[in-house]
C-alpha cells in the first residue's frame, strides 16, 4: 500500500517460492502465486517503492483473534510492528493499522464493531 492505495502494476521479486512467476502486481495491486506445501515463508520485494513484505504461508490464526487480524493486516501491508518478534505487538501499531485499513476501505470507526471489522478484513484479505 502506498498511502492507502494499492501498488498497481509494480515490478516485484519473490524470494522463497518454488517458481516465482509473477514479476508485477496486477491492476489491483495483487500478486498471486502457487507454492508447494513445504513453503512456509516468502518475501516480496517491490524495488520501485523500496518495500519488502514477509508472508508466512499457512500461518494465520482465525480472523476472530487479535493475532489473526494482525496477520491479515500485515499481509495486506497495513501492519508494521517495530518489534516483529513480540507475541502481542504494539497497541499503537495495531490501532494505526486498523485506522489505515479503515481509511482505505471506508469502514468508518469500526473499532467498537470488532466482528464487522474482522469480516471486512477477512473479505479484503481473501481468507
Amino acid at each position: 500500500m502506498d498511502g492507502g492505495k494499492p501498488l498497481r502494476n509494480q515490478e516485484c521479486r519473490i524470494f522463497g517460492a518454488d517458481d516465482p512467476t509473477p514479476e508485477h502486481t496486477d491492476d489491483n495491486g495483487v500478486i498471486s502465486l502457487v507454492v508447494s506445501v513445504c513453503v512456509q515463508h516468502v518475501r516480496i520485494y517491490l524495488p520501485k517503492v523500496n518495500a519488502a513484505f514477509d508472508l508466512m504461508i499457512g500461518a494465520l490464526d482465525p480472523v476472530s483473534t487479535l493475532s489473526g487480524i494482525r496477520g491479515r493486516l500485515a499481509n495486506l501491508g497495513y501492519y508494521h510492528d517495530s518489534d516483529p518478534g513480540s507475541e502481542e505487538g504494539s497497541g499503537n501499531s495495531i490501532d494505526m493499522s486498523v485506522r489505515g485499513f479503515c481509511l482505505a476501505h471506508q469502514c468508518g470507526d469500526t473499532r467498537s464493531q470488532a466482528a464487522d471489522l474482522a469480516e471486512r478484513i477477512k473479505r479484503e484479505h481473501g481468507c
